[in-house]
């Protein structure tokens, strides 16, 4: 009977063995490729969404490059942050464009409850020379919103590292108000600036 028992529980073993080998096999041959520059949706994994309001996955983020080392991790960018974040393979998913869908950043702002700025309106007071930036506000119509809806009235605070804002301050000739970070635009100095 122990003789029995020891065969049994050695073919038990080599089956499961095996199941293993199919199982990893098969997960590690049929892996999904993303190509650097597509889109992709992250799973939440083991946490649950924010809310009841939220899909089971964040996104869409870009593929900016898959791991040398480990094929089965990608390394993608937040569309609104500019944040890179590494996911594996299983959490994460395609984000098929097309145009029938939204942009993929203006998806990815909804997403993280963010609105783009399409265009600033005007701005109050009058006068921004010498007003306290906390009093200076901005009329924004942001994108997707219907034609006739009134601009929305946003503090200087909220816009101040905002691109559109940045134009706007620059045709009204306020570029006081562009954050020093700013001055030489989004790319940095010029190339040749240093050189002197």
């Amino acid at each position: 009977m122990l003789t029995a028992q020891a065969t049994i529980i050695q073919v038990a073993q080599e089956t499961q063995q095996k199941h293993h080998k199919e199982y990893f096999d098969r997960f590690t041959t049929e892996r999904t490729e993303f190509p650097v520059g597509s889109y992709v949706l992250v799973n939440y994994s083991d946490d649950l969404p924010p809310s009841k309001l939220h899909t089971y996955c964040r996104g869409p983020y870009k593929v900016v490059k898959q791991d040398e080392l480990n094929l089965n991790r990608y390394t993608v960018q937040n569309l609104v942050t500019g944040k890179l974040e590494d996911f594996p393979n299983k959490q994460l998913k395609p984000y098929i464009v097309s145009e029938h869908h939204e942009e993929p950043d203006l998806v990815a702002m909804q997403d993280e409850d963010y609105e783009i700025v399409e265009k600033i309106i005007s701005h109050t007071p009058k006068k921004l020379h010498g007003t306290p930036k906390g009093k200076i506000f901005f009329y924004v119509k942001y994108r997707g919103e219907p034609e006739n809806k009134q601009p929305t009235k946003v503090p200087y605070a909220d816009l101040r590292d905002n691109g559109t804002l940045h134009d706007y301050l620059t045709s009204i000739k306020a570029v006081s108000l562009i954050p020093a970070r700013y001055k030489w635009g989004r790319d940095g100095p010029p190339p040749d600036s240093t050189d002197s």
